[in-house]
């Protein structure tokens, strides 16, 4: 029996291995590394989809009244957008984003500082789990700093009543009001202020 984590997206070379042993036992003849870990890579998402199937029904058992599926399916389709955030370009905890931010002070200083900047417009971020994270987009690992758009795209968000969730999910899906219908955060670090105008015409009609 291969025994590995189903948190963990890509089978390292023991777990191959084991996944190849037993399949040489099971079926009587030999497997390529390639081939091991193709029916390792499948048995890892049946797992991931089983697991995941009975967490969601888990939790949908302790809400006392029926969801519409609507609801359920666009819940799941913005779990699902975050999931592809982190991926993308991470969510980070505020000791990164100091880390990021070359801050050097106490610990209390560095856990306040990405929390002080989220008050104060200078950060965007999501709330996960009862802690704030912050999308790695925002941030020029070269220079160590947060990129010039992001204060005026908080303070945009806010002018139109959406919440800094709302400006990044919009941020990183394809919209009509660019050219071939382009994702804004594909578009932001070469042209912010096109970016900027678009989000101003979206967010007014969708006010």
């Amino acid at each position: 029996m291969v025994t590995v984590h189903t948190q963990r997206h890509t089978p390292t070379r023991p777990d191959i291995n084991s996944m190849r042993e037993v399949l040489e036992q099971e079926t009587g003849r030999q497997f390529t590394e390639h081939e091991a870990n193709v029916a390792l890579r499948a048995a890892l998402g049946a797992a991931l989809t089983e697991q995941s199937r009975a967490q969601l029904a888990a939790d949908l058992t302790r809400i006392p009244h029926p969801i519409p599926p609507a609801i359920a399916r666009a819940t799941q389709a913005t779990e699902n957008a975050w999931k592809s955030i982190e991926a993308e370009s991470g969510l980070l905890p505020g000791s990164e984003v100091a880390a990021i931010l070359g801050s050097r002070p106490t610990p209390g200083a560095v856990r306040s500082l990405a929390n002080d900047m989220r008050k104060r417009g200078a950060l965007l971020a999501v709330q996960r789990l009862n802690r704030f994270l912050y999308p790695g987009c925002q941030f020029d690992a070269v220079t160590g700093q947060v990129k010039p758009w992001v204060a005026p795209c908080a303070e945009l968000a806010t002018e139109h009543g959406w919440s800094h969730e709302s400006a990044l999910l919009w941020l990183h899906r394809p919209t009509t009001y660019l050219p071939e219908g382009r994702r804004p955060i594909d578009v932001i670090d070469g042209n912010p202020q096109l970016v900027l105008d678009v989000a101003r015409e979206a967010w007014e009609v969708a006010w």
